[in-house]
């Protein structure tokens, strides 16, 4: 029997947040982003992507998408 690994999509938004040492309050002004969003998106607890959120987060902190996400295997 073949056992499946499932492949789950991350965001680096936490060490982003921790190396320009900030909270989630102050990411989340200076963002435009929600609090909840921002705290779901660091955590890795999100099962889709908005691409305003993911937009202005990117811009925020002067970083490519392809910087944000990885896979974990």
């Amino acid at each position: 029997m073949e056992i499946l690994v499932a492949h789950r999509v991350r965001s680096r938004l936490q060490q982003w947040i921790d190396d320009a040492a900030l909270n989630y309050s102050s990411a989340a002004e200076g963002t435009g982003v929600d609090i909840g969003t921002i705290k779901r998106y660091a955590k890795n607890q999100f099962d889709r992507v908005d691409c305003a959120s993911w937009q202005a987060i990117c811009t925020y902190f002067k970083k490519p998408l392809g910087d944000l996400f990885y896979e974990e295997v």
